[in-house]
C-alpha cells in the first residue's frame, strides 16, 4: 500500500533538462504524485551566490518554508574566500533543518578536502548529500569514512547510483555505517531488499531522482518485498531520524499526507499495490541471463531468472514476457540460445524472445540457422542486436543479413542504443540504416539512452523517412526530459513499454510510466496494443494464451 508520508530527497531546481525549472515546478509535481516535504538545492556559480538564490526562492514561494529543507552548496577551502563562511554559518543556523550538497568531480576536489571546511562550521551534525557519478570510488569514498571518524556526526547520502556501481556504496556501506544510500536509481530486481538484508531498513533513504523519473521510486518501495513498516521507514522516518531534538519535531510537524493527482486512471490504484487486469500488457525487452557481473543480482541461473520474472508478471499483470538470453561473455554464441529454448519450454504462452544476433560472430550466423531459429520454433519472433557491446557498427557488413532477413519476413528487430562513447549504435545511426530495410520492424531499444539519443528519436519520428523505426520505453530515465513531453513529439502508437528485467524492477519501470500525466489512450496503447501490432502478437484473453 501507497506510505502515508514521504520525503523526498533530490529536488535540484535549474536550467538543466534534468532539474526543475522552478521551485514551484518541484512543488507542482510532488502534489501530483503526492508527496509534501522536499529538499531543493540551485546551482549557479559559486556557493555562496547559488545558495542566496536558494534561499530567495523559498522565501518567495507561497507555502515553500513549510515544505522545503534547503540543501546549501559546500565546497572546499570556503574559509579563504571573504565572507563565504560567514555565510554558510548563518544559512546552517537559520534553516534547522538544512543539508549540503557538494559536487567533487565538477568542482575537482577530494573529499578529504571537506574536513577543514567541516572544521570550522559551528555545527558539526551534517547531512551531506553527492551523487555518484561526482565521486571518484578510488579514493572519495575512503575519504567519507575518514571524515564520519573524525566527525562522527557527519551524514553523507550517496545518490543515484546503479548497475555496476552499487557495489561501491554496498561495499562502502559495510565498512561506514554513517554512509547511506537514497532509492532514486535502486531499480535492479530485490536491490531494496538486498540493502534491508545487509544494513536494515533505517539506512535507506526515499528520493525520486530526477525529473523524468516521475514516480518510479514510489511505485518500487510499494510493491518491494518489505514489510509496510520498513516501506513507511524508508518513504519518511529514516530521512527524519536523521536529525534531533527540535529540528526533527519541526519536520514532523509540518507532514502532510497528499493524495495523488497524476492525470490517468492507472497510477493510483497502481501505487496500492493492484494489478493491470483490464487490458494487455505485453513487456517487450527482458533478459535471462546467468549473472556473473557486478549486478548484485539474488538470482544466479536461467531457471531462477525465469520464475523470479514469471512471479513479477504474475502480481503485476504483465501477460508476455519478450527476451533476450544476453550473456556476452567470450565463447560459443549459439549456446545461450538453446539453453533459452530448453528454459521456456512450457511456458510460450508468456515468454517469447529476440534471437541475439551477435555481429562479432558474424561467421556462426546463416540464413539456415536463422530460419531453424526463428521460423522453425514457437518462441523467437525476431532479432536483437547491441552494437556497443559487440564492438561493431550497426552500419557494418557483419549486420547486413540481420536485417535483410527481418525485411524479408517482416521481422521485429529490436536495438541497444545508448549514449556512449563508442557512438557504434546510435539511435539515429540505427534508424538511417533502418530505412533501407523497411519491412523490418527497427525498434530503438531505451529510446537512445541519455538526452542526445532521446532528442535523436523525437527527431526521427517526425520524419516519414522513419516510419519502420519504433521506441521502446526502458532505460530512458537517464534522459531528463520527461515522457509526457516527449509524446508531444512522438506519436503513442509507435512507443512500447519494456523494463529491462531481469536486471530492472519491474515495479519501478512500469511504476515510471505509469506516473506520467498521459492520457488513459496512450497508456493503454504502450502497455500492450503498440507491441502486439509491431511483434505481430495475439491474445486469446487478457493473461492467457498468446498465438503468433
Amino acid at each position: 500500500m501507497k506510505s502515508p508520508y514521504y520525503f523526498n530527497l533530490w529536488g535540484a531546481i535549474g536550467q538543466d533538462v534534468k532539474e526543475y525549472r522552478t521551485l514551484n515546478d518541484l512543488l507542482k509535481t510532488l502534489d501530483e504524485l503526492g508527496i509534501w516535504q522536499t529538499t531543493a538545492s540551485y546551482r549557479e556559480g559559486n556557493a555562496m551566490l547559488s545558495n542566496k538564490k536558494l534561499i530567495r526562492m523559498i522565501e518567495e514561494t507561497p507555502g515553500a518554508k513549510e515544505r522545503v529543507v534547503p540543501c546549501f552548496e559546500l565546497q572546499p577551502f570556503a574559509f579563504v574566500s571573504s565572507h563565504e563562511m560567514e555565510h554558510l554559518n548563518e544559512c546552517l543556523n537559520a534553516y534547522r533543518p538544512a543539508c549540503l550538497r557538494i559536487h567533487p568531480k565538477t568542482l575537482d576536489f577530494r573529499v578529504r578536502e571537506l574536513e577543514w571546511v567541516i572544521e570550522k562550521l559551528d555545527k558539526k551534525d551534517l547531512v551531506i548529500f553527492v551523487i555518484f557519478k561526482e565521486l571518484d570510488p578510488r579514493c572519495d569514498f575512503d575519504d567519507m569514512e575518514n571524515i564520519t571518524k573524525r566527525f562522527p556526526g557527519v551524514k553523507f547520502v550517496i545518490q543515484q547510483f546503479m548497475w555496476d556501481t552499487q557495489p561501491y556504496v554496498y561495499d562502502s556501506m559495510l565498512r561506514c555505517p554513517n554512509i547511506y544510500a537514497d532509492t532514486a536509481w535502486m531499480h535492479g530486481r530485490g536491490n531494496l531488499e538486498l540493502f534491508e538484508r545487509g544494513f536494515g531498513a533505517s539506512r535507506i533513504l526515499f528520493s525520486l531522482g530526477l525529473r523524468g523519473n516521475r514516480g518510479a521510486a514510489m511505485a518500487g518501495l510499494s510493491w518491494c518485498a518489505l514489510s509496510q513498516e520498513k516501506k513507511d521507514a524508508i518513504a519518511y522516518d529514516n530521512f527524519v531520524n536523521l536529525f534531533e531534538g527540535a529540528e526533527r519535531e519541526a519536520l514532523i510537524s509540518r507532514r502532510k499526507s497528499v493524495e495523488p493527482s497524476v492525470k490517468n486512471r492507472f497510477w493510483k490504484p497502481f501505487l496500492e499495490e493492484k494489478p493491470i487486469t483490464d487490458v494487455p500488457v505485453i513487456d517487450a525487452h527482458t533478459h535471462l541471463t546467468p549473472h556473473n557481473y557486478r549486478w548484485m543480482s539474488p538470482q544466479n541461473g536461467m531457471e531462477e531468472e525465469r520464475d523470479a520474472v514469471l512471479y513479477d508478471m504474475d502480481r503485476l499483470g504483465i501477460d508476455i514476457s519478450v527476451g533476450t538470453a544476453t550473456y556476452l561473455c567470450p565463447g560459443y554464441p549459439l549456446l545461450p540460445q538453446d539453453e533459452v529454448l530448453k528454459v521456456t519450454e512450457g511456458y510460450r504462452d508468456r515468454f517469447l524472445g529476440y534471437l541475439n544476433f551477435r555481429s562479432s560472430f558474424r561467421e556462426y550466423y546463416t540464413e539456415e540457422y536463422l530460419e531453424k531459429m526463428i521460423l522453425g520454433t514457437d518462441y523467437f519472433i525476431g532479432l536483437k542486436n547491441l552494437p556497443s557491446y559487440n564492438k561493431v557498427d550497426i552500419g557494418d557488413e557483419r549486420c547486413r543479413l540481420m536485417f535483410e532477413f527481418a525485411d524479408k519476413h517482416a521481422l521485429p528487430i529490436l536495438l541497444h542504443t545508448w549514449d556512449d562513447s563508442s557512438k557504434l549504435g546510435t539511435a539515429k545511426k540505427c534508424g538511417d540504416v533502418a530505412k533501407n530495410y523497411p519491412n523490418a520492424r527497427v525498434i530503438i531499444g531505451h529510446s537512445g539512452g541519455g538526452n542526445s539519443g532521446r532528442y535523436e528519436c523525437e527527431e526521427m519520428a517526425r520524419d516519414p523517412a522513419y516510419d519502420n523505426v519504433f521506441f521502446e520505453f526502458c532505460g530512458s530515465f537517464t534522459a531528463g526530459m520527461t515522457w509526457e513531453d516527449t509524446l508531444k513529439k512522438i506519436d503513442y502508437r509507435r512507443v512500447l513499454f519494456g523494463t529491462d528485467t531481469h536486471n530492472h524492477d519491474v515495479a519501478w519501470e512500469l511504476g515510471r510510466l505509469l506516473s506520467e500525466n498521459i492520457e488513459d489512450e496512450a497508456l493503454e496503447a504502450i502497455l500492450g496494443a503498440n507491441a502486439m501490432r509491431v511483434l505481430n502478437l495475439k491474445l486469446d484473453k487478457k493473461r492467457a494464451k498468446c498465438a503468433l
